[in-house]
């Protein structure tokens, strides 16, 4: 628990900063009528229905014929709108963002809430801050959807290598943060993960340097403390089914899964050094990567069994900067395995590791639904489901979140028209609720 004093004296300062924006009207008791609900289990939408919102949680949904009585409540006619399950971004980071100045955070956070985003997963970042916007997106002075963060675990070249280590635990010796540590097959894994549970954090995430066997002993440690573990897709020096097969329940990155490839030897390309880097990436030839090779087919039957989540981050490739992203790393490569992992049973979840430029008024996992979809990789109601079922389950959040359900949070978002029929619908939002709170979208989309 040695990280508890460092995250309190930060939470000070945090909430020092520059008074926070309004959030939206308190929650009270609420009838929806006559909405199309998308339940976001991937059953088909439901005509007709009613959800009756109570202490911000699904009460009761039932057919709006049936006419049940509540009481002095406020009701909403959706006569001809759309319901869904708030949409999840399953890989942010926002800690560049809080850097940057709290307004600038404040409003890329009200961007993603009133686009209809209520929940978020960063998967590594400078816990302090995190943990502490967290508390006050809790308490209803910011208005944001809700984050569940990371404690990061690498090894030590690239824990000393990487330049991003070190901005996130400034003022702690880097490797010794408990939100961003040094892990070998001496540390104590008992007292690592639980260090990392007192950051407030929600899972692990593996990065670079760590064995598949150390992944399988933090990872059975995370479960047993009601953790996530998280891992990029590849943590050199092991493959991709090594870190799948050591328990993972999320791998991030379509462009990670290319080294499970027989052509490529990731033990031979651990991408650090001890000089101070950002994300160095090896290249590889994408001529050397089949989608459809045993060793694929190997990999995506694991997952399917296993039920890991693939936080494919597709959009980086398809659309965002493909030139940023590792040489190899093509977008036809992307989509093909993409769509392999799909076509094998792999279920998703919706990640961007990219946040909207301000010019674009929608949340940025739009962007990744969207290229799941364009790509053809997933249908738009398995794209629903990505981004709102399977999200929640990979926050760790599935049991209360992701799904429209009695008793689970009042998470939704009302469309004006089908996204089951045009995924783009996404996009038009007429109301955001978060834990039965309104947000209503202003007229000019801000």
């Amino acid at each position: 628990m040695r990280g508890i004093p460092v995250i309190a004296a930060s939470m000070v300062i945090a909430l020092a900063w520059a008074a926070p924006a309004p959030a939206g009207d308190a929650p009270q008791d609420t009838l929806l009528t006559n909405a199309t609900l998308i339940d976001g289990t991937g059953a088909a939408p439901k005509p007709g229905m009613s959800v009756f919102i109570r202490d911000g949680r699904i009460h009761e949904i039932y057919a709006s014929h049936e006419m049940r009585a509540h009481g002095d409540v406020h009701t909403i006619d959706l006569r001809g709108r759309f319901v869904i399950p708030g949409l999840v971004n399953a890989h942010v980071h926002l800690t560049p963002l809080l850097g940057g100045g709290r307004r600038g955070a404040d409003g890329a956070l009200r961007r993603k809430l009133y686009g209809g985003v209520t929940t978020v997963r960063d998967p590594s970042g400078d816990a302090r801050l995190l943990a502490a916007l967290q508390g006050e997106i809790r308490a209803g002075t910011v208005a944001g959807p809700d984050i569940v963060h990371a404690a990061l675990m690498g090894g030590p070249d690239f824990i000393r290598g990487d330049a991003r280590v070190a901005r996130a635990s400034e003022g702690v010796a880097v490797g010794s943060a408990p939100w961003q540590q040094e892990i070998t097959a001496a540390s104590d894994v008992q007292d690592a993960v639980r260090r990392a549970a007192g950051t407030g954090a929600g899972g692990i995430k593996f990065y670079i340097g760590v064995d598949a066997a150390l992944i399988r002993a933090i990872t059975t440690e995370a479960h047993a403390s009601g953790l996530r573990s998280w891992a990029h897709a590849t943590v050199f020096p092991d493959r991709p089914l090594a870190v799948v097969e050591a328990g993972v329940d999320v791998i991030s990155h379509l462009c990670g899964l290319a080294w499970q490839s027989g052509e490529l030897d990731p033990a031979q390309n651990v991408p650090y050094t001890h000089t101070p880097r950002d994300d160095p990436r090896p290249a590889f030839d994408p001529a050397k990567v089949k989608a459809d090779s045993p060793e694929m087919r190997a990999l995506f039957a694991a997952m399917a069994a296993r039920g890991t989540l693939l936080d494919a981050t597709l959009a980086v490739y398809a659309r965002q900067n493909p030139a940023a992203a590792a040489p190899g790393c093509t977008p036809q490569l992307m989509s093909a395995l993409a769509r392999a992992a799909r076509q094998a049973g792999v279920e998703f979840a919706t990640g961007t590791d990219f946040i909207a430029p301000p010019g674009d008024t929608h949340p940025s996992v739009l962007h990744e639904i969207e290229s799941l979809v364009d790509e053809q990789v997933l249908s738009p109601l398995e794209a629903i489901t990505a981004a709102t079922r399977n999200g929640a389950r990979a926050a760790g959040l599935d049991r209360t979140h992701g799904t429209l359900e009695r008793g689970k949070a009042a998470n939704l978002v009302v469309l004006n028209s089908d996204p089951s029929r045009d995924i783009r619908a996404l996009r038009d939002v007429m109301l955001v609720m978060k834990d039965g709170r309104p947000y209503s979208r202003p007229v000019d989309g801000r």
